[in-house]
């Protein structure tokens, strides 16, 4: 990253601790700057639950992440919170902090302001002309998939269904016959 990249990235961790979201929210933004630095760094053994236990939540070195989860819990609030601020910030920030699920590491993802995006945005469809609504990525059980799963459901029960009538029909045979089955 080059220098004007991290000087965009710490002005917008201080917007974050100088928020609503954030505020009253001191150990928060200790591991929000955390994590931002140690991601920066390419620091990955920093990243990992133990070491931000203790070097953000003060414990002991014998500290075990199992038995205590503060890490975690803490870690699913930041993510609310990084969201909640994405979801009502200001439109020309230019720089979005995310921590996925999965990992401490955090991504920075740069913006563009609403004005560049006004710019770039296609023209408007003419009155009339319905856009296709296009289905959200990783739904993986739409309507193309409902009738092949249908039928295969119906095609085993309907497979199990005979198997078990020709047994019944056979053992009444024999037993009307009064010997044993062939």
């Amino acid at each position: 990253m080059t220098v004007l990249d991290r000087t965009k990235l710490h002005a917008q961790v201080e917007r974050l601790a100088a928020s609503a979201e954030f505020a009253r929210s001191d150990r928060m933004v200790q591991f929000l700057r955390y994590v931002v630095a140690k991601t920066l760094e390419g620091d990955t053994a920093a990243l990992r639950e133990r070491a931000i236990g203790i070097a953000v939540f003060e414990r002991a070195s014998d500290w075990d992440p199992k038995l205590d989860n503060i890490v975690r819990s803490e870690a699913r609030r930041l993510r609310s919170k990084l969201e909640a601020y994405a979801a009502g910030s200001d439109p020309d920030e230019t720089v979005r902090i995310t921590m996925p699920t999965g990992g401490y590491a955090v991504h920075f993802e740069e913006r563009y302001a609403e004005r560049e995006r006004a710019v770039e945005a296609p023209a408007a469809e003419p009155a009339g002309v319905k856009r296709k609504i296009q289905p959200k990525p990783g739904v993986v059980w739409n309507h193309r998939h409902r009738l092949p799963a249908v039928n295969c459901v119906l095609l085993i029960a309907l497979s199990i269904w005979v198997s078990c009538s020709r047994g019944r029909v056979r053992d009444r045979a024999v037993f009307l016959r009064g010997g044993a089955a062939v």
